[in-house]
Order: structure tokens, then C-alpha cells, then sequence
């Protein structure tokens, strides 16, 4: 469902006066501001000011967001609304919520960041709410020169759609081929070479790098610079990295399991000489900002 723009509003539930703060700060940036913004302290506030033909996310960072996550999808008014949910670690369950809903999750730790937040949420933005006439043959992200976290973050959220069709054609080819003759096996064989290939392609890696060089001037640059040893995977995964996009995320853009995103990321600190207790994604957001500009 497209919102349009005069009527696109986000709600925030928030418990604790200095994450909305970061947040508020994170929104007020220009890429938002089609949107306008309205925060509730008590859960029970926000779940009254859900308006289905006008609320395009509501944002979650309550202690108990599991009890408004289930009390918000109570509600059949609300059954086509996102939720975007700060999670916390010290809670003993993770976040559940009702099969086919659109529910974004985001760690609580790495929401102390205007950086990390801004980046999160315009993707998540431009996924649930795409341009009306979307040229859907090309994408071309550049504006006047210049290409947005938005352009670029839709980018490879759309990539990430290609390689999830990929990986439901790979799972249908081989259930059918057990059962299927010899040559048709042969045949669905080079199927699945065709979609590995495809998923590898370096032609959609080289415009991605294209375009976050424009967005992140010298980052690449300087990150090689400063750790020769890097390779060019290991730099795929740091603008990964550096757009903030989840492990998820990252597993089906690169093609791996969720085990090799933990040991790729412990091998980049070790590789970067990075003290234990440094967070690898907060380092990269540094390497070509500002220190003034970036809260760590």
C-alpha cells in the first residue's frame, strides 16, 4: 500500500527519555522529511493513535514491547501496519509476533547511534513504502550527481530480494530433482549452476561499490590503507558493515549462514587488531567521518 506523502506519519513509543532523544535527533535529518513524527511515553497512548490509512511505521522501544507487539496485532485496524522494534538482551524470550506480519527488529545496543538509526530506518522506509512508478528494469540511484543512504539502501535491499527469488527457485529444482530422469536431472543440474552464478555475479557488486563510494567518500579507500590485509570480501562485508544492515541481511547478500557472519566478523576485529570489547560496526562508521560528527 502506497502513503502519500502528506499523509505519511510515524509513531514512536518510547519508555526512556534519552534513547528518544538519539531517535528524535536520528529523524530530524533531511531524508525524513516527508514524515512527520508523534511519541507516546505509555503504551497505551500509542496503540489509540494507530490510524491505518495514515501511519506508515510505529517504532517500538518500550521495556515490555512483546505486550504491545501482541496487544498492536490484536486489533484487526492494525493488521497491514509495520513495526519497527528496539530489542533488548536482558530479556529472558525473543520477540515473537503473528505469522505474515511486517515486524523489524534492531538491537538495543546499537541504537545509542543517530548514525546507526538513521540508516536502519530509511531502509526499512523505502522497503515498505517504494516510489509509485518504479522503473522496474534498472536501478539508477543518482539525483542531481549525487546518490542518498535511501537510494543506497534500497539498492541492496533489492538485491536482497533477488537473491531470496534465487534461493526459492534453488529449493523448488532440487526437490524435483530426485524423482526426475536422467537427463532432466542433468538439465536441473545446470539450473542451479546458472543460480550460483547469478547470486556471485560481480557486475551487481561493482555498482553497489559504485554507488557507496559516492555516498561514503574514501571509505574503502582508507579503510584499505589503514588494514592492507583486508581482502575484497572482507571489504564487502565492512560496507555491509557500515550501512548498518543485519546479520540476516547480510547472509542472504552474501550467500552465507549465520555462523559465518559471527566468525567473518571476529576474523575482521582480529584482522584490524581491534580490542575485544570495540565494536566492530561503530569503528567503520568512523574510519571517514568526522569525530565530532559521530557519537560512539
Amino acid at each position: 500500500m502506497h502513503i502519500p506523502q502528506e499523509n505519511r506519519t510515524i509513531l514512536i513509543g518510547c519508555d526512556e527519555l534519552s534513547h528518544l532523544s538519539v531517535m528524535l535527533n536520528a529523524l530530524s535529518q533531511p531524508i525524513f522529511k516527508n514524515y512527520s513524527f508523534l511519541t507516546f511515553s505509555r503504551p497505551d497512548q500509542l496503540l489509540r493513535a494507530v490510524v491505518q490509512d495514515k501511519t506508515v511505521l510505529v517504532i517500538l522501544s518500550f521495556k515490555q514491547n512483546q505486550y504491545v507487539v501482541n496487544e498492536f496485532y490484536s486489533k484487526s485496524a492494525n493488521s497491514n501496519v509495520s513495526l519497527f522494534c528496539f530489542t533488548h538482551n536482558n530479556s529472558l524470550n525473543p520477540l515473537s509476533w503473528p505469522k505474515g506480519k511486517n515486524v523489524f527488529t534492531y538491537p538495543f545496543l546499537l541504537a545509542q547511534n543517530e548514525v546507526s538509526i538513521a540508516n536502519r530506518l530509511s531502509s526499512v522506509l523505502s522497503l515498505l513504502n517504494p516510489p509509485v512508478n518504479p522503473d522496474s528494469r534498472s536501478f539508477v540511484p543518482f539525483q542531481n550527481g549525487s546518490v542518498g543512504v535511501r537510494d543506497l539502501s534500497r539498492y541492496a535491499l533489492e538485491l536482497d530480494q533477488k537473491n531470496a527469488i534465487l534461493d526459492r527457485i534453488k529449493i523448488q529444482v532440487e526437490s524435483i530433482a530426485p524423482n526426475a530422469s536422467k537427463d532432466v536431472r542433468t538439465d536441473l543440474r545446470a539450473i542451479l549452476s546458472l543460480i550460483k552464478q547469478a547470486k556471485s555475479d560481480q557486475k551487481y557488486w561493482n555498482e553497489f561499490k559504485e554507488y557507496f563510494n559516492r555516498m561514503n567518500p574514501d571509505f574503502l579507500q582508507i579503510l584499505s590503507r589503514k588494514h592492507p590485509s583486508l581482502t575484497a570480501k572482507d571489504l564487502k562485508y565492512c560496507c555491509y558493515l557500515r550501512m548498518n544492515l543485519s546479520n540476516n541481511e547480510i547472509t542472504r547478500l552474501m550467500g552465507i549462514n549465520q555462523e559465518s557472519v559471527r566468525t567473518h566478523k571476529y576474523r575482521l576485529k582480529k584482522k584490524m587488531a581491534l580490542n575485544k570489547e570495540e565494536n566492530l560496526e561503530h569503528y567503520l562508521i568512523r574510519v571517514n567521518s568526522r569525530p565530532n560528527r559521530i557519537t560512539a
